[in-house]
């Protein structure tokens, strides 16, 4: 039996219900878990990630089907960029988003009886805070989007590094041992985190025309299998 097709109301409806679970499970845990932590940051901290994790499963197995379960503008705009198409306009998508996200830290703030509108008292600023976002919306886009690892050996890297004229001290000389085994540990630290990616791509010893044609050929079946 063919599954019915999904609507615009339902996917919009699907979109704004899990936003605004997902921000009052956010929120909701965070609050919980600093009165009862009785001032252990780590333990809040910890409550508050594991209820977010297995909120955010629940909520992605329920609705996925329905509107993709995004949940996140970024996610949304990530999507519209690699040609995706959903049930409804991708606008539409962010207004849903923003209006749940809204009501559930509101629904979050009602549970607690603490008041709905609160003004902000941290002043959350800086190199490592924007950082910290980055490397949290690059995660969340794995999850959702078709990602490629484009790798090369760590004797390539250095002798591309080499040929743009970079006479940094990372660079070096190509006899350089130190700075190669410098190269080599930074390489295999970020190993385990690339490695999610959904292909894996070669480059070593390949010119960036013959790399262009070989990577477009080894995703012509992912993209067959999209389209």
């Amino acid at each position: 039996m063919t599954a019915p097709a999904v609507t615009a109301r339902a996917a919009l409806a699907a979109e704004f219900l899990g936003t605004l679970l997902l921000l009052a499970i956010v929120v909701g845990s965070g609050i919980m878990g600093e009165r009862l932590a009785a001032g252990n940051v780590a333990v809040a901290l910890l409550a508050n990630a594991a209820a977010t994790a297995a909120g955010l499963y629940v909520l992605i197995e329920l609705l996925g089907p329905v509107s993709g379960a995004h949940f996140n503008p970024a996610v949304t705009l990530a999507l519209r960029m690699q040609g995706n198409r959903f049930p409804a306009p991708w606008g539409c998508y962010l207004i849903a988003q923003a209006c749940g996200a809204l009501l559930g830290v509101w629904l979050a703030h009602a549970m607690f009886g603490l008041p709905l509108w609160q003004p902000g008292t941290h002043v959350r600023s800086g190199g490592a805070q924007a950082l910290s976002e980055a490397v949290a919306t690059f995660g969340l886009l794995l999850a959702e989007c078709y990602t490629v690892w484009v790798q090369a050996t760590p004797e390539e890297h250095m002798s591309r590094v080499l040929a743009q004229g970079d006479t940094r001290p990372m660079a070096g000389h190509a006899g350089n041992r130190e700075a190669m085994n410098d190269l080599r540990r930074i390489l295999e630290s970020r190993a385990a985190f690339y490695a999610k990616a959904d292909e894996v791509f070669e480059t070593s010893g390949r010119t960036v025309d013959d790399s262009f044609a070989a990577l477009r050929a080894q995703l012509e079946p992912a993209t067959r299998l999209a389209a």
